[in-house]
């Protein structure tokens, strides 16, 4: 789970999959659910925000690096993998991946 900058709510990302499958298969996907006060939850209707990405959709997560001096297109951060295949994410967005983080 994200807590948002300025106070803006929260954001819980998920692994989502159409049927019980083994790890990092490219029906995986990356999804989210939001929150104003961390009880009340929506899906909202387009909420799929990685997908296509195995494994990196397996053990996928996301955090908001609120260091200064972090170019804005490297603030949203992720990683996610197998055991066999782990890189970093950035993101120009919450629900946009920009790149592999330094690449």
């Amino acid at each position: 789970m994200v807590t948002l900058p300025n106070g803006e709510g929260f954001r819980a990302y998920y692994r989502g999959l159409p049927e019980l499958s083994p790890a990092g298969v490219e029906s995986e996907v990356t999804a989210y659910a939001e929150s104003v006060d961390g009880i009340h939850w929506t899906k909202p209707e387009n909420n799929i925000v990685l997908r296509d990405a195995a494994p990196v959709t397996h053990n996928f997560t996301i955090y908001y690096d609120q260091k200064s001096g972090i170019p804005v297109a490297e603030k949203w951060k992720g990683i996610g993998g197998t055991l066999e295949w782990v890189d970093p994410l950035c993101f120009e967005r919450w629900d946009r991946v920009a790149q592999i983080c330094g690449g």
